[in-house]
């Protein structure tokens, strides 16, 4: 599987490169960029962003999984098995949100440092627009029928979906999370 590098536009195929963040390259399906595969801590340098990484590195290659090899007629022929895909990417990504929302937002919106509350709050404002985004469009391809009715809307749809949630997960990782390890000393 190709690596990924920086370039001007983002995320490009074909590199092997890896960066500063201790991140590796992303997979990347049907010409969606994910961003950077996040990291969770080893024993030698304990991250607290451990787990919220760790989950953003499941749902990063659950999307790849969904997207491999994906076309409309796939989407036809196997739209159960979407289905459950789209299920269980669905029943991660909230686990992951509910983790952020009780644990992680709270204390940072209350938090001494200045910059760290008005980061969280910054990301915030911002998360709930993409969530809202998402489970609207689960709600809308969930129905039995739906993908193999609109092949193409789906891919359409799921893609820039997709690109959405995996640019908030790398910007999480690069931004929000960064900055909590720094503030714990990680």
């Amino acid at each position: 599987m190709a690596g990924l590098e920086r370039g001007r536009a983002g995320l490009k195929p074909g590199s092997r490169s890896t960066d500063r963040s201790g991140c590796g390259p992303a997979p990347s399906a049907a010409g969606i960029r994910y961003g950077r595969l996040p990291v969770t801590s080893t024993p030698d340098s304990p991250r607290p962003t451990a787990n919220f990484r760790r989950q953003h590195a499941d749902l990063a290659r659950m999307a790849v999984d969904l997207m491999g090899g994906l076309d409309a007629a796939r989407c036809r022929s196997e739209g159960a098995r979407l289905r459950e895909g789209l299920a269980l990417f669905t029943g991660k990504l909230k686990v992951h949100t509910v983790m952020e929302e009780e644990e992680l937002y709270p204390r940072l919106r209350e938090h001494a440092d200045p910059k760290a509350r008005d980061l969280a709050e910054r990301f915030w404002d911002e998360f709930g627009a993409v969530y809202r985004e998402y489970f609207s469009f689960y709600e809308a391809w969930r129905r039995h029928g739906a993908i193999e009715e609109d092949p193409d809307g789906f891919l359409q749809a799921l893609r820039a979906m997709l690109a959405r949630l995996g640019a908030r997960m790398h910007q999480e990782n690069d931004e929000l999370y960064a900055m909590v390890d720094r503030l714990h000393g990680a």
